[in-house]
Formats: structure tokens, C-alpha cells, sequence
């Protein structure tokens, strides 16, 4: 089972936290490895954060088997447009730890506004994961 320290935990919930103030219209924040352990949840009361984890990191695997199977290379991001809202999956890969970034959004949060800046905050989180194994290593 893989486990993750504290450090990269805490890096993960400073995501979290960002793109809850940096995306409009935010219903849910999950940070998760590609197997689904949650590192950060920001979501509203009533909802399942693990389940809601483990339902992130299928569809990261999903995106990453379908990308494969065309012969597409990597899956950077998965999106997902509802009658009540948006999805938006990102990978966050790093030198030791692959995560994925998860957005959820109300009808009101725009999907290109939602994906571009949940990119940003993924390569964001990357880098910082990168450097914190650097220095660690």
C-alpha cells in the first residue's frame, strides 16, 4: 500500500484550498493518488469523500487507458460536462508520486476557466512535489 508523508499531504490541501478560491463556482475539491487514497477533500456536508476519492482515481485510470489505447500518449485531463455541472480531472505527476487533481463545479462554474486553471494548479503541485523529493530525496 502506498503511503504518503505529511509534507506532500500538506501540499496537496494548499491545492485544494487554492482552487476552491480560484475557481468559481467550486462544489467539490478532491486531491487523490491514481489509486484512489485521498490526500485532500474539500467537499460539501452529505458527500462521501472516499468514495468520492476513489471514484476520481477510476476515472483518471479510465482517461489513461483510453488515451493508451488510441495510441495517444499520457492523459493529462479528463473533463466531464452534466446537465448540473462540470468534472474536471487532472494529472499531477511527479518523480515520486502521481496524483490527480479533481474539480467539481455547478452549472454557473465555466468548463474552460475550470480546466484551464485546475492545469495550472496540477503543474503547480507537480513542481512542488518534484522539489520537495529533491530536497528530501
Amino acid at each position: 500500500m502506498l503511503t504518503v508523508d505529511e509534507e506532500s499531504r500538506t501540499l496537496c490541501e494548499r491545492t485544494a484550498d487554492r482552487l476552491l478560491r480560484d475557481v468559481r463556482g467550486v462544489r467539490a475539491v478532491i486531491v487523490t493518488t491514481s489509486d484512489g487514497l485521498q490526500l485532500a477533500c474539500r467537499v460539501e456536508p452529505g458527500d462521501d469523500p472516499a468514495r468520492l476519492a476513489a471514484v476520481a482515481g477510476s476515472l483518471a485510470a479510465l482517461g489513461e487507458l483510453g488515451s493508451h489505447e488510441a495510441h495517444l500518449g499520457a492523459c493529462r485531463h479528463v473533463c466531464i460536462e452534466a446537465e448540473g455541472g462540470h468534472v474536471v480531472l487532472c494529472q499531477a505527476r511527479s518523480e515520486h508520486l502521481d496524483v490527480v487533481v479533481c474539480v467539481a463545479g455547478g452549472t454557473h462554474s465555466g468548463l474552460g476557466q475550470m480546466l484551464y486553471t485546475t492545469r495550472q494548479h496540477a503543474s503547480r503541485l507537480a513542481a512542488a512535489l518534484d522539489a520537495r523529493e529533491a530536497v528530501t530525496g
